[in-house]
């Protein structure tokens, strides 16, 4: 059947790559700079458990920023 394929898509995640997302970029807008953003996104992101939320909060703690604020009332919905 392989041989019938004409196309195949892949995501730019860098799960095929590294066998998991990483963050790789920031871009930070309006009066932010990249250490506020990131901060921010960790505490939004440090209670889920998708793929890419682990991505965010692992590039957080290799960096050692702390997170900004405290989510609360988190309710993931698969």
């Amino acid at each position: 059947m392989l041989c019938k394929v004409n196309t195949i898509i892949f995501d730019k995640t860098g799960t095929i790559t590294e066998g998991k997302p990483q963050v790789t970029d920031i871009v930070a807008v309006n009066s932010y700079d990249e250490n506020q953003l990131i901060q921010i996104a960790i505490a939004l992101e440090a209670k889920s458990e998708h793929p890419l939320a682990e991505a965010i909060v692992n590039y957080g703690k290799a960096n050692m920023l702390p997170m900004i604020g405290n989510v609360e009332k988190f309710e993931a919905i698969p």
